[in-house]
């Protein structure tokens, strides 16, 4: 067994061990868990393990020397609370969101115009900034019939991989890989099925 291969299940070994500590949260409580993870990993682990350096680099591309250093780091620290967020909400997903409470974390603008347009006999590709709950969008087609095929980059861990491939799945959605889509992507549209994918 090759260090890498160790590497992968002992990641995975953690992360399941953090699904199961969040899985007994109410949502308040993970919430609450996932900022203070967020800060303590932007204050206190080295700043190569958070890519400190790279966030930095790319929002000096964005903005310019107009952004102060404090701004930055008020953004940087935001995205991770954010990530962190994203991830304890997957995982309360399957266990608090049906059907028949959807109403309670999600609000569907234009929801009319959305199932007019999925109803159609024509493909239909469903397009989602990187930013918000995109996770929450995909899941909440599904919960009401609407399959897709989402396009995601494969994890390089293949344990958490496929952990985020089921959670897409439960809701009757199907991975494409993001290397090598094209053929799936032509397949799908010409059933007249759904494709959904971010779009930067």
């Amino acid at each position: 067994m090759t260090w890498k291969s160790i590497r992968y299940r002992l990641e995975f070994l953690v992360f399941r061990m953090l699904v199961a500590v969040i899985g007994a949260l109410s949502f308040r409580q993970s919430v609450w868990l996932a900022e203070g993870v967020a800060r303590f990993a932007f204050y206190r682990l080295p700043r190569k393990w958070t890519r400190y350096d790279v966030c930095r680099e790319n929002l000096q591309i964005a903005f310019g020397d107009d952004l102060s250093d404090e701004e930055a780091d008020r953004i940087i620290l935001g995205m991770w609370k954010h990530l962190l967020r994203l991830i304890v909400e997957m995982i309360q997903i399957p266990r608090k969101l049906r059907r028949e409470n959807y109403r309670e974390s999600v609000t569907f603008r234009n929801r009319s115009l959305a199932v007019e347009a999925l109803t159609r006999d024509r493909p239909v590709i469903l397009l989602s900034g990187h930013f918000g709950n995109w996770e929450m969008s995909l899941v909440s087609f599904g919960l009401f019939g609407f399959r897709a095929g989402a396009v995601a980059r494969a994890l390089d861990n293949p344990y958490l991989h496929d952990w985020f491939r089921d959670f897409r799945e439960l809701t009757g959605h199907y991975m494409i890989l993001k290397s090598g889509a094209s053929e799936e992507i032509v397949s799908e549209m010409e059933s007249e099925g759904m494709v959904a994918m971010l779009g930067d």
